[in-house]
């Protein structure tokens, strides 16, 4: 823990300019509604969900692995056709919240465990699924734990009722030690 002198507070005038609403106010309380679900997804966030993707995986049923998606990664907007397609597939489910049954085909393949390949409980089962599909599940998963990110800093918010919002310099520790500032 540590205290300023109230001359010698680091910015202090610009931390006099907050208070405990102003903060809480960066972030709406209102967790039931998040405008961010709302945006259509851009190109940066499909092309980042790309670079996330490992390599060597198995294609799902349409045969198309992760590979030949990287290769549209590079393009700083959509321009080839296949660019275009996966951002104008990928916005019709995000918009619509359906999913295409033709995507929810997956293909169980029975991989061998150790031991005895003759024996049939010997096995186990991995799901291919395809590789849109994955991908809209990886960036369904990102804005969601920017969701939760969100929340975590609204509910540390909401707990630092303790600090002394009163003077610059404590509301600087609690936020110093609440959010590593």
């Amino acid at each position: 823990m540590f205290t300023y002198p109230l001359d010698s507070t680091p910015n202090r005038h610009s931390w006099e300019k907050l208070s405990a609403d102003k903060l809480k106010n960066l972030i709406p309380i209102d967790c039931d509604y998040f405008p961010e679900c709302d945006n259509s997804i851009q190109w940066t966030g499909i092309t980042q969900a790309l670079e996330d993707k490992p390599k060597n995986k198995a294609p799902g049923a349409d045969g198309v692995s992760s590979e030949v998606w990287k290769l549209v990664m590079a393009e700083p907007t959509p321009t080839s056709s296949i660019a275009k397609s996966i951002q104008k597939n990928i916005n019709i489910m995000h918009d619509s919240g359906d999913i295409p049954k033709c995507l929810e085909t997956l293909v169980v393949v029975p991989v061998p465990k150790k031991g005895d390949l003759k024996d049939r409980y010997n096995y186990r089962g991995i799901s291919l699924i395809l590789t849109m599909a994955k991908l809209m599940a990886k960036i369904d998963a990102t804005k969601l734990s920017k969701i939760d990110t969100k929340c975590q800093i609204l509910n540390e918010l909401n707990s630092m009722t303790a600090c002394n919002f009163s003077h610059p310099a404590y509301l600087k520790q609690c936020l110093s030690e609440s959010f590593g500032w």
